[in-house]
């Protein structure tokens, strides 16, 4: 090319009036056409691109987007290169924040050296990007306590047309099996996990777990909204009802009173303390048949009245957003009997007369429930006589004693399980006849009776007797029955006895205040 002398040659090319090309390969970027043309917002797409040139082992591509402005740099990856095809493929991101039907210009760019590609052929068009569905950040549901309580549902509330999913906190997508059970034209739907067992009631607890999902919604365009977290609350629900008072079958317990008994509320008495965080539901009646409302203020048993009242008893919650309340089913409930006992009364009968060396048999009548423990005393010359206690089941129950003279019987209380309560009543008197000898010796002297056995009649002759003193004859039966009687002011008298049957007579003689008596047989 120089036709002069070396020397001319080298001063013309270091005066720089000559150019040499370089003998390097210039560095460039081809970024090739997509294979899309429309994108969603938030998503990735990935960019062919070929290149020529030397670079550096540490030279950065990036992918650059305009929107009609300057480009900027997307969130690009490490280009991964197809040996078969002689190009290189990156990952970018698409920003989230767009507006639908944005227009995108697409270049890969690099740093050492750097170099600016081509823009691809293809022009980007952003889709539509959903709002995300909506949710409460918190849902509560209950412990599982019964076989058919196996799900938890997450609720959400979902665009028109667009498809709901659900993310586990880790990000990844739970499976088909979990999509909405509801219709899909709806808009708010729901989720449904298997919910794990309850396991043993071992007490409140709050909370028993907590899962976060994510949520997101996909609309008719293939693109999915932004992620929104909601928690997942699992609260403790007791297991059953409280343990009732003086139990005798499985939730079953009775409370009893006597008539006119203090009582107490039945929280105090009526059953166990419930879990903490719970009060007791009170509901007369059965849950079939309830006789009255539910309340949670404990019921005081009216003990005015005596009758019976069955309560069922539940568990509810104080605060409703750390615990469940009981489930409606019926064998986790617990039922209490609350009875009234009527107090007992006790009623002696049995007024008679026997002879002497004879038992009279008296009966004690009862009311109320059995068994019955009462007492009882008999009367002597100085007053009353010792107290005497006697237990039975047996009503009416028959009293048998012997007296020796005269005597008044009286009962002083009576009882069956309850306080001891003073209600028994009844008097009666058992008059003894002596069978032989007198009461008085003067007057057995002055006496003569006869014949002994009698037949048809009976003489009684009383010496010594005055006309302004007269004396009454009385003939007593068995049973102390008065089978005859004569006041007379002789000293002879008859009594005819052919109307009277065969058998044992008592004769007694009163003269003022003189008795003399004696046993008669009548044949």
């Amino acid at each position: 090319m120089c036709k002069f002398s070396r020397l001319l040659c080298f001063n013309v090319l270091a005066l720089g009036l000559i150019t040499v090309p370089s003998l390097r390969a210039q560095n460039t970027i081809t970024t090739q056409p997509l294979n899309i043309s429309s994108v969603c917002p938030g998503s990735l797409i990935n960019v062919a691109f070929t290149r020529t040139g030397t670079y550096e082992a540490n030279t950065i591509f990036v992918v650059q987007l305009s929107d009609g402005t300057d480009y900027k740099n997307s969130m690009s990856d490490a280009p991964r290169y197809d040996s078969n095809t002689d190009t290189y493929t990156i990952s970018a991101s698409i920003p989230s924040a767009q507006t639908a039907g944005t227009t995108y210009s697409v270049r890969v760019t690099a740093n050492n050296p750097s170099v600016i590609g081509t823009p691809s052929p293809t022009k980007l068009t952003t889709k539509t990007k959903p709002v995300p569905p909506t949710a409460d950040s918190v849902q509560l549901d209950c412990q599982r306590r019964t076989s058919s309580d196996f799900y938890t549902s997450i609720f959400l509330k979902r665009s028109p047309g667009a498809v709901a999913r659900l993310y586990d906190r880790d990000l990844n997508l739970l499976p088909d099996r979990t999509s909405p059970t509801s219709d899909p034209a709806a808009v708010n739907v729901y989720f449904q996990l298997a919910k794990p067992a309850g396991g043993a009631d071992t007490g409140f607890v709050y909370p028993v777990s907590e899962t976060i999902y994510y949520l997101s919604q996909i609309n008719g365009e293939g693109c999915e909204s932004d992620k929104v977290q909601t928690l997942s609350r699992i609260l403790y629900r007791p297991s059953h009802a409280p343990s009732p008072a003086n139990p005798y079958g499985p939730g079953l317990g009775k409370l009893s009173y006597c008539q006119g008994d203090s009582a107490y509320p039945l929280s105090v008495n009526g059953h166990k303390a419930p879990p903490e965080n719970y009060r007791v539901v009170y509901t007369p009646g059965t849950p079939e048949d309830p006789t009255g409302s539910s309340t949670t203020t404990p019921p005081i048993p009216d003990t005015s009245i005596p009758g019976k009242t069955n309560y069922y008893l539940s568990l509810s919650p104080i605060d409703g957003t750390k615990g469940c309340p009981l489930s409606a089913k019926l064998d986790l409930f617990s039922y209490l009997a609350v009875e009234v006992r009527p107090l007992p009364t006790a009623t002696l009968t049995g007024n008679q007369s026997i002879y002497e060396g004879q038992s009279a048999k008296l009966s004690v009548a009862f009311t109320g429930d059995g068994p019955w423990s009462f007492s009882y005393r008999d009367s002597t010359a100085a007053g009353s006589g010792i107290v005497q206690a006697v237990q039975t089941d047996n009503n009416p129950y028959i009293l048998e004693v012997k007296p020796v003279k005269p005597t008044f019987y009286g009962l002083t209380s009576v009882s069956n399980g309850c306080v001891n309560v003073l209600k028994a009543k009844g008097n009666i008197i058992v008059t003894v006849v002596p069978l032989l000898g007198t009461d008085d010796l003067l007057l057995a002297s002055a006496v003569t009776v006869y014949p002994v056995p009698a037949t048809t009649t009976l003489t009684v002759r009383i010496q010594g007797l005055l006309p302004a003193q007269p004396a009454r004859i009385m003939l007593l039966d068995e049973t102390g029955k008065m089978a005859l009687q004569q006041e007379t002011s002789r000293e002879t008298v008859e009594l005819h006895l052919d109307q009277q049957p065969a058998g044992i007579y008592l004769l007694q003689v009163r003269a003022g205040d003189r008795t003399f008596s004696r046993r008669i047989v009548k044949l």
